[in-house]
């Protein structure tokens, strides 16, 4: 590859020398999209019924659930598959 492009944080290859590379995946290890809503659930650690849990939290007959909670006790019960993500980020007149 002599044609290669250095500058702005990039490496541009030459169109020809990129034709030429072989059609091979270099991502073995499998992709996950943090930005996506799944991911955070996906990544960390779960309790038996595959529950992620972070902040003062009260579960009964809930499964496969992330539950988030900064400041406040949030309750979920007999629910599965949500997203609980309590801030006061998120709550009227929060910053």
């Amino acid at each position: 590859m002599a044609n290669v492009k250095e500058g702005n944080d990039f490496i541009s290859i030459d169109k020809d020398d990129f034709i030429a590379c072989p059609d091979e995946s270099v991502d073995y290890a499998g992709w996950s999209d943090v930005g996506s809503w799944p991911a955070p659930w996906e990544v960390n650690d779960k309790d038996a019924a595959g529950n992620f849990l972070k902040g003062d939290t009260f579960l009964h007959n809930t499964k496969n659930c992330y539950i988030n909670s900064e400041d406040q006790l949030v309750a979920a019960i007999g629910v599965e598959n949500l997203i609980i993500v309590n801030t006061i980020r998120c709550r009227a007149g929060g910053a």
